[in-house]
């Protein structure tokens, strides 16, 4: 998660905007930095100078202008970079908010990040050339619109989804890279929703599979692998006989395109040497194939450090990997800065805000505690709801007009002692896990209003 500043302006953007990132646009490095202050009463924002106002066409927030084309300097134009929409400052009843931190990949939507970009006090993630030409987006993970051949798909495919030898391979070396597959195939292709595979869906399957590989399997080589799994009794698959049966197809298919490549002779991998060490102070080496995924290093890890494996992840440098990454796509080498972390809790940093009545300044939500809570990764946060949210008395149902939101640690850790917003937050949902909101390094804090009960 980018830092960001207390000071950091807020801009609204429309409902059906959902982001992903933290902070405003100068703080990414994409536009330039507020040289002017303005008192808020209990803290101080950076806002735009009248000179940089008239020169970069926007207000003292860094919104864009409402100036006509005509009134725009052309220099303005050629130098003011698309503005991009930051977190809106999320109230009590604000249509506006966004239920999601972080941008896709923390949400498991695509590819994480290898390369870092250097800010000044801070490092960004993003996509290296190799990614960006794999993935079609840019550094930032922006989707990049390309020219693409149209191929024929066969009646009754629902669209090619083609696999290389070379993410076959490293589907074969990580039992849970494969589980996950064959769970995500079965019902992609499971068309009729009865937990089988009918023979026409099966070669469907394949035809997109092999695709990838240049490699075109007849229906009667199809119907030949399925007999030792099917016990030749019905021409499909069942859901629990389905993964042995794509494993062993993906063996057949990685050894065939060796062959049809001329390396009939199959080389041994190149190994990378890790060295992965442990917060108690352990420390090991591992030799391991490039085309492994993160998740397999975590597995060998954890069992030379004695560590849990099921709750054992690699972090590298601090932030914790993408266990679907593979060691190449993250570009890890024997200087990386590798530590397996067990993922017992995440701990959050809380500000309780207490609704209150009256005259201004005194109506709105004022600071009264400041606590430390855990959470539970891998567990949806609407299933631990009453560990992150207080309960305040009130009789009605538990968290009721209760509005918790995520926001970026200050750099002095101070936070405002009346709430007004401004923090670049965003509205904590409860159908999302914790890791994926508050990261595992402590640089994401939690408020929680809680609304005046009673009369005012």
């Amino acid at each position: 998660v980018s830092a960001a500043s207390s000071t950091a302006p807020a801009r609204p953007v429309p409902a059906a905007s959902r982001i992903g990132l933290v902070g405003p646009a100068w703080t990414r490095g994409e536009m330039e930095r507020p040289a002017g202050t303005q008192d808020m009463g209990t803290y101080k924002t950076l806002v735009y100078t009248p000179e940089q106002q008239e020169r970069l066409g926007v207000d003292a927030n860094g919104n864009p202008a409402a100036k006509t084309a005509e009134e725009v300097p052309v220099a303005a134009k050629a130098s003011s970079p698309a503005p991009m929409p930051a977190a809106p400052a999320g109230r009590p009843g604000n249509p506006g908010r966004i239920g999601l931190a972080g941008p896709a990949w923390t949400r498991g939507e695509m590819e994480r990040p290898a390369g870092t970009k250097d800010m000044g006090g801070w490092k960004a993630l993003v996509y290296t050339p190799e990614q960006q030409e794999r993935l079609g987006v840019d550094q930032d993970g922006k989707p990049v619109t390309k020219p693409v051949e149209e191929k024929p798909v066969k009646a009754g495919s629902k669209g090619p989804q083609p696999i290389t030898a070379e993410y076959a391979a490293a589907l074969l070396n990580s039992d849970k890279l494969l589980s996950d597959m064959c769970k995500k195939y079965f019902r992609k292709y499971d068309s009729n929703k009865d937990a089988f595979l009918e023979s026409e869906e099966i070669v469907t399957l394949c035809q997109d599979l092999h695709s990838g590989l240049g490699i075109d399997l007849t229906d009667k080589d199809i119907e030949e692998s399925m007999k030792p799994y099917s016990g030749g009794k019905e021409a499909g698959l069942k859901e629990e006989d389905f993964s042995s049966w794509f494993a062993q197809i993906l063996q057949d298919t990685v050894k065939k395109s060796q062959v049809s490549n001329g390396k009939a002779t199959e080389q041994p991998a190149e190994l990378t040497e890790l060295t992965v060490k442990s917060l108690n102070g352990g420390e090991t080496t591992l030799n391991v194939e490039g085309s492994s995924a993160v998740a397999e290093l975590a597995k060998r890890a954890a069992a030379l450090l004695d560590l849990p494996v099921a709750k054992t992840k690699i972090a590298c440098g601090g932030e914790v990997l993408d266990e679907m990454t593979s060691i190449a796509s993250a570009k890890l080498d024997a200087s990386s800065d590798l530590t397996a972390v067990v993922m017992n809790s995440i701990k959050v940093r809380r500000h309780v805000y207490q609704g209150r009545g009256g005259a201004p300044p005194y109506r709105g939500f004022h600071l009264v505690a400041t606590d430390e809570v855990e959470l539970e990764p891998g567990k949806k946060l609407g299933e631990q709801w009453t560990k992150m949210v207080p309960e305040d008395g009130y009789p009605g149902p538990s968290g009721y007009q209760v509005f918790p939101f995520a926001f970026q640690s200050t750099p002095s850790f101070k936070v405002p002692e009346k709430w007004e917003g401004g923090m670049n937050e965003v509205k904590v949902e409860q159908d999302i896990f914790p890791e994926d909101v508050f990261g595992v390094d402590g640089e994401v804090e939690l408020a929680v209003l809680l609304p005046m009960r009673g009369m005012d």
